[in-house]
């Protein structure tokens, strides 16, 4: 029996910080060079774009990702096609969707375990975001892929397996260039509000559920720390990490702050008669974001 889930998904009020322009356009690589050291610098391609790691053992591959995400645009546009269409503003033409050449691996920031049903691990663990690009064309959609979904299989095009949270998707509005924003933008934001360069890689990290996986953010690593203030609680802080990603809408981009609430999170298991269950929160990840103005000596 054929099986889907299809959670479309739905902006909610999000605590962010200060704003880019609304329209993300890619820096050049020369740009980008500049602004970028050590292992940050070391895993910048030739095109300017960095080479992001993947998930882990055990866990969907891009490549099985991508193959799950085609399947699911085009038979879940017989049910969403509607809805992805008034997300994006703008007719999608479903047959010529195709995966877009980058997939971005975003990690929970929740140690998953064997922890609650597989439904519930497929719904706060690490996610695959695939963007559908139309034929020689933009990204139109964003599917977001459970790498705990290894139970599925595509067979003549149809998704096999059981049931669960393993699908989240959304058109992308035209006024978008990419939904997340890529992390080369994300770099030239920090960038240019910190004059500090970038140290790591940018790692994608997701906000916990009720948020969308599409409202991940990147984590960057800075080479020397900056003075940041949360809008929200007003709080100061001297850090050389920040995150940047979507608000309230995926018109506003912002630098936030991430924090954890403890060292465990609990969510309500749907499958396990209502109990609340209890996963550990990784050291030094986030489970809440706040917006963050960056005070420039």
């Amino acid at each position: 029996m054929t099986h889907y889930h299809c959670g479309r998904v739905v902006l909610v009020a999000l605590v962010a910080a200060a704003c880019s322009p609304d329209q993300s356009v890619g820096p050049s690589r020369g740009v980008i060079a500049a602004y970028v050291t050590g292992e940050a610098e070391r895993n910048l391609d030739q095109n300017g774009q960095f080479v992001l790691t993947g998930g882990s053992v055990g866990e969907l591959t891009e490549s099985e990702a991508m193959t799950l995400a085609k399947a699911y645009a085009r038979v879940g546009a017989r049910w969403m096609g509607e809805t992805w269409q008034r997300d994006r503003r703008s007719r999608i033409d479903f047959d010529r969707l195709t995966p877009c050449p980058r997939a971005l691996y975003a990690k929970s920031s929740f140690v998953l375990g064997q922890r609650g049903s597989p439904s519930l691990r497929q719904l706060i663990g690490p996610k695959w975001l695939i963007a559908m690009c139309s034929e020689s064309g933009p990204p139109v959609l964003s599917i977001a892929v459970s790498a705990e979904a290894t139970d599925l299989r595509v067979i003549d095009g149809h998704i096999l397996g059981p049931g669960g949270a393993q699908f989240t998707s959304a058109g992308i509005p035209v006024s978008r260039s990419d939904v997340p924003i890529s992390p080369e933008d994300a770099v030239n934001i920090v960038a240019k509000a910190t004059g500090r360069r970038v140290l790591k890689v940018p790692e994608l990290v997701l906000a916990p559920p009720p948020y969308p996986p599409q409202l991940a953010k990147w984590r960057i690593q800075l080479e020397l720390p900056v003075t940041v203030r949360g809008v929200r609680s007003g709080s100061r802080r001297t850090t050389s990490e920040v995150y940047v990603g979507f608000g309230e809408t995926w018109n506003s981009v912002y630098i936030q702050l991430g924090d954890t609430d403890g060292a465990t999170r609990s969510f309500r298991d749907a499958e396990g008669r209502g109990a609340e269950v209890t996963f550990p929160i990784i050291p030094g990840y986030p489970t809440r974001f706040e917006r963050a103005n960056v005070e420039v000596p």
